[in-house]
């Protein structure tokens, strides 16, 4: 997959990434829109793709709401976090395919046995076909009060199925 250098501008995290990649503190990526394709070498690219993740990982996206999903297009929704479709997702083409929890509708205590249910799924399925993962918890319940017990449930689950977690990023958007 070629990069053409074109970047969003995101503060500390762009600045984070970019001491990951070995870019010096004074340098900064490009602005969307931003192009400056002599300038995105070999280099970068295998720099980038080091950091950001290896191409056969599948990215698990979990998602507390129904109207985020609307927000997404060509990849595959499932709307069960059942086995066959956690199998399903793994084995597609797609790298990227998404889980509707709908644990925003849902109480804490019901959120949290979901999600370690669903941590403990996908590393068994993951395990059992040979399948590097990346889980992402596209979950906007803080206002619920759903964090940190989404994302700690999750982690529980894994755990529990031999996962090492390595941490957890949080992006606030608003």
């Amino acid at each position: 997959m070629k990069m053409d250098g074109r970047v969003e501008l995101v503060g500390k995290l762009e600045r984070e990434v970019g001491r990951t990649m070995g870019i010096g503190k004074d340098e900064g990526f490009l602005k969307w829109g931003e192009r400056r394709d002599e300038e995105w070498s070999e280099e970068w690219e295998e720099r980038y793709w080091e950091v950001m993740g290896r191409e056969g990982r599948k990215v698990v996206v979990l998602d507390d709401d129904p109207t985020g999903i609307q927000t997404v297009h060509g990849v595959f929704v499932y709307t069960d976090a059942g086995m066959e479709s956690i199998r399903a997702g793994l084995l597609g083409e797609e790298r990227v395919f998404f889980i509707l929890t709908n644990s925003r509708a849902l109480g804490e205590a019901e959120t949290v046995r979901l999600h370690r249910e669903i941590g403990r799924k996908v590393a068994a399925a993951a395990e059992e076909l040979g399948v590097e993962f990346l889980l992402v918890s596209r979950g906007d319940s803080t206002l619920r009060g759903h964090y940190p017990a989404e994302t700690e449930s999750l982690r529980e689950g894994l755990e529990g199925e031999g996962v090492r977690v390595d941490g957890e990023v949080i992006c606030p958007f608003f």
